[in-house]
């Protein structure tokens, strides 16, 4: 289903939860190339017209992706991205305790340009987000 506040493919659903303002972006399964910026560039979309919302991104089923991707989210998705009024990046992993290599990468790449924290659910994401906001 695509509408203009939400995007469902086998790989990742986005949408955009107006009562907390909040742009969740849930990872599905692996995917490459074009299922990974298709995702992407709606979840920016909403962030750039959804005013002073906030990005929550669910890598409880991965967040792995190839590092063509990669590269692509860190010279053209990130930046275009700060340019949103988004102050906050929520990851909602399994356990904050667990060691996730590549979620250590992807945080140093938004802390470039926004707070980041983790969460394991999405209400513990939304008292993450306002312990956050708190701190800026």
């Amino acid at each position: 289903m695509h509408s203009h506040k939400e995007y469902d493919s086998e790989f990742c659903s986005v949408k955009y939860v107006e009562n907390e303002n909040v742009v969740l972006m849930t990872w599905k399964k692996l995917c490459r190339g074009e299922d990974y910026k298709k995702p992407a560039l709606f979840a920016m979309n909403l962030l750039m017209n959804c005013p002073d919302s906030d990005l929550f991104i669910d890598a409880r089923n991965g967040f792995e992706c190839e590092s063509t991707d990669i590269s692509w989210s860190i010279e053209t998705l990130v930046p275009q991205m700060a340019e949103s009024e988004c102050l906050t990046i929520i990851f909602i992993v399994n356990s904050l305790s667990e060691r996730m290599e590549y979620l250590d990468e992807w945080t140093k790449v938004f802390e470039k340009y926004f707070k980041v924290a983790r969460a394991t659910s999405f209400q513990d994401a939304v008292f993450k987000r306002i312990d956050v906001c708190d701190d800026l």
